[in-house]
């Protein structure tokens, strides 16, 4: 598990949570280094993002 910190849209505020990136609720973007999304994950009902 690994703490992130994650703006939630329906309290409008930032909130850190527990949470842990895997291979089946995540999809990874290490091989495009153009890009500023490192990976997406489904969350809490909605989407995780992680910037590099």
């Amino acid at each position: 598990m690994k703490e992130i910190t994650i703006y939630n849209t329906l309290k409008g505020r930032l909130e850190t949570v527990s949470f842990e990136f895997t291979d089946e609720n995540t999809t990874w973007f290490e091989d495009l280094e153009d890009y500023y999304i490192y990976r997406i994950a489904d969350a809490f009902g909605g989407v995780v993002s992680h910037n590099k």
